[in-house]
């Protein structure tokens, strides 16, 4: 990708869309702010207060009229079971439309690569191997359709690439995000601090793949292509605006009455903040690092941009390397690449999902 990319027709196909972006996120900015509330219809009671002659005659509209009372079909009883009826099966539907793809992931890992190519599919790994997870982690010299040795190995190493990359990325928007967040909920009552974040969003509005253009070309100037670094600095760039955000509705929750109880005391801004406020905001920065951590631990499209080597490649570009020339030379080493790739974001979601639910829901509920 280096030595061949075409860098002029890409970028005017991306900026024409960039353009396209912008100009419907400033419709959409443009309405949201000039939008007028909705009249709200007079009160029912003092209406009818006020005109007793109509109520009256109303009255005598109803009781002309006899009402039809049609049999019901099914008793309330019958009516609750059909209900819970129908919503376990919603469950069941969902439950397997997402676990679907992770059995058949975990299926094929365990399976040898005869029975995975194999006519109907096999349901249950027959017989369960382990060889998929070796050649994953200590590798396999295989032959692409060129006729070229491929390197199916060094999984770990691309792991630790991908888990160095996205808890620096989580590091760096916590330091920056939280602190802008603040100051954004603190001091949101000036044009120029609303001006500015509503800026600030508007560089999310842009297609992402728009960006990694110019960061290739920067960072091949300046020698950061094919680094952790660089790749780090382009993540962080991307996820920042998304983290303050997170933080600057979390903050916009909690109380100033503490802060201005830290002021009488005698303390600065800067230490209620760091003391008092971040403390009681702990669910919110916990939210916020794991959708970091989620967002560089997934990231492809920077990674596989500026990225060519196993020194720095992460672990979806290494995953892509499996397919070679539009044909899996080894679908059992691809599904056990995945199990690695899917594994820790599973964990962390199932360790800290009291606090990712408790920092998203009170960033979406002000008051």
């Amino acid at each position: 990708f280096f030595n061949f990319a075409r860098y002029g027709e890409g970028t005017a196909i991306l900026y024409i869309l960039s353009l396209i972006s912008l100009l419907l996120a400033v419709i959409y900015f443009r309405l949201l702010i000039t939008r007028e509330p909705r009249p709200v219809a007079p009160d029912t009671v003092a209406y009818v207060a006020a005109r007793p002659e109509d109520m009256a005659a109303r009255r005598l509209e109803f009781q002309a009229v006899k009402p039809v009372l049609r049999p019901a079909r099914f008793t309330p009883g019958t009516r609750r079971s059909l209900g819970r009826i129908g919503a376990y099966v919603a469950v069941l539907l969902i439950a397997l439309w997402s676990l679907g793809p992770f059995y058949i992931l975990v299926n094929a890992s365990l399976s040898t690569t005869d029975a995975i190519l194999s006519r109907p599919p096999d349901w249950f790994p027959n017989p369960i191997t382990f060889e998929n997870y070796r050649t994953a982690i200590q590798g396999e010299e295989v032959q692409n359709a060129g006729g070229s040795s491929v390197q199916g190995k060094a999984i770990l190493i691309s792991m630790g690439n991908s888990a160095i990359v996205a808890v620096a990325t989580t590091a760096i928007n916590i330091l920056i995000g939280a602190p802008a967040g603040y100051a954004f909920a603190r001091f949101g009552q000036y044009r120029f601090v609303s001006l500015s974040f509503w800026l600030l969003m508007l560089t999310r509005m842009i297609p992402s793949l728009t960006l990694a253009v110019p960061f290739f070309m920067i960072f091949r100037r300046v020698g950061l292509t094919d680094t952790k670094i660089g790749l780090i600095i382009a993540m962080s760039s991307i996820i920042l605006p998304l983290t303050i955000w997170i933080m600057k509705g979390y903050f916009e929750t909690l109380p100033a009455n503490m802060e201005r109880a830290a002021y009488v005391d005698g303390a600065t801004r800067l230490q209620s903040f760091r003391k008092i406020v971040l403390p009681v905001a702990l669910p919110g920065l916990t939210a916020a690092a794991i959708f970091c951590f989620l967002v560089a631990w997934n990231e492809f499209i920077y990674a596989i941009l500026l990225t060519a080597t196993l020194q720095s490649q992460t672990l979806p570009t290494r995953i892509a390397q499996f397919v070679s020339d539009q044909r899996i030379y080894n679908p059992g080493l691809l599904f056990a690449a995945g199990m690695f790739a899917i594994l820790p974001p599973i964990l962390i979601t199932l360790v800290f999902q009291k606090y990712l639910l408790r920092g998203l829901l009170s960033g979406a509920v002000k008051g």
